[in-house]
């Protein structure tokens, strides 16, 4: 079995979720033995290293994919270069499996040309996120309000971009779904979203939950804090945009003088992200004046290699999803869990179904910086409840449990 998997971004150039699970998969197939698996991407800003080629020799079995313009309303590329290029990457290649991790910066119609190249490729698709369904990024957020989005339809979509006509996003989703009609399963890696695309307009047969899981460290991770704690250090890990929380987090941190301490250690928060600088100068500079205000109390660590968690995770006790949009299946939490951290985040979404309240951490009213303050305050040194939640921490999936069963579904012979 020849499996091709292709993901819009290859960690080494861009490090988000979905780019790492791709990649994970792609090492987990080899690990297990299937020599015949190759791994494509996008490489973004790589350009002007690889000038005026599409598709490049990267590592053993990796390419690497420079696209020019790329439509994000309808997921395609603006020439059909990259198409062409992709068509001779199938010919060389020969695969029977070719797994989609995304359609972003990726395009559709390069599942066109893999149903078209060979009708017997089995075509499976991961589903990250909500992109296809929301046009605002995918995160069935309302623009402006920031008001959460649960059933969109086209007249909704067109209230929230006043340029763009009811009538051009029904065809925008029509084109997507005509697409997705060529594939033959889907993956969600959680059931929040499995449901959301469901109500969408794919079929349920159609729309497998596979978790994601992550690559254990070396060595296993400390069952507790590596040196003596107050059990009182929170921990931000991911991309610094506004709609993963950061600033409510901060915020939290202007309502401590309103609960009592019970006699432990204030909170302290340390930030280990990056993306700051893509951001609007408004939000830059709210993150800035929170970050002064707070002086000791918040660390700003920056941003770190896949190789480094294990130490970062190391160093806080607790771990911080404030995202204000629904997410899907955050790959931070697993992390957390992996690395024995309880988690707090918001109560709605993919971080609910993650996080069960009382086993794996606690959930708060997402997006509300007090509700945050209070549970943090009733957290910070509280070792009893700490060392009480290390018997119930759940454990991401093993990888190779994780891998059989894309292996599972990649033989199954329903699949048509």
């Amino acid at each position: 079995m020849r499996i091709l998997i292709v993901a819009h971004g290859h960690p080494d150039f861009s490090s988000g979720g979905a780019e790492i699970a791709a990649y994970a998969l792609f090492q987990a197939l080899k690990m297990a033995g299937y020599a015949g698996v190759s791994f494509l991407a996008p490489a973004h800003g790589s350009a002007s290293v690889f000038p005026g080629t599409i598709i490049t020799p990267y590592r053993e079995d990796e390419y690497l994919l420079h696209g020019g313009e790329f439509d994000r309303f309808l997921f395609t590329h603006r020439t059909d270069d990259v198409r062409d290029s992709f068509l001779s990457i199938l010919n060389n290649i020969k695969p029977d499996i070719v797994h989609f991790h995304h359609y972003i910066d990726i395009g559709l119609e390069l599942i066109a040309a893999t149903r078209k190249f060979r009708k017997e490729i089995k075509i499976v698709v991961t589903l990250h996120e909500f992109a296809a369904i929301c046009h605002h990024y995918g995160l069935m957020v309302k623009t402006g309000t920031f008001g959460l989005c649960s059933h969109p339809d086209d007249t909704d979509c067109a209230q929230c971009f006043e340029a763009i006509s009811a009538k051009r996003f029904f065809d925008r989703r029509r084109h997507i779904l005509e697409h997705f009609g060529q594939v033959n399963a889907f993956i969600a890696p959680s059931s929040f979203l499995r449901d959301r695309y469901i109500d969408w307009g794919l079929y349920p047969n159609r729309i497998h939950v596979i978790e994601n899981t992550v690559f254990s460290p070396p060595s296993p991770p400390p069952a507790g804090p590596t040196q003596p704690s107050t059990f009182n250090v929170f921990g931000f890990f991911g991309q610094m945009h506004p709609f993963k929380g950061l600033d409510c987090l901060l915020a939290a941190f202007d309502h401590f003088r309103s609960f009592p301490s019970a006699g432990r250690a204030s909170p302290r928060l340390i930030i280990h992200g990056a993306g700051l600088e893509t951001n609007d100068e408004l939000f830059r500079n709210r993150i800035a004046q929170s970050l002064a205000r707070h002086g000791a109390r918040v660390t700003f660590a920056g941003s770190y290699r896949q190789e480094e968690l294990p130490q970062r995770m190391a160093g806080v006790d607790w771990v911080v999803v404030p995202s204000i949009w629904w997410e899907n299946a955050p790959l931070v939490i697993e992390e957390a869990l992996l690395h024995r951290r309880p988690v707090l985040c918001g109560d709605i979404g993919g971080m609910r179904e993650k996080v069960r309240a009382g086993l794996d951490g606690f959930h708060f009213r997402t997006g509300d910086s007090s509700a945050l303050a209070a549970i943090m305050m009733q957290l910070a040194g509280n070792g009893t409840v700490w060392h009480r939640l290390q018997a119930t921490l759940r454990m991401p999936p093993a990888v190779t449990d994780w891998a059989a069963r894309h292996i599972d579904l990649y033989r199954d012979q329903t699949l048509g």
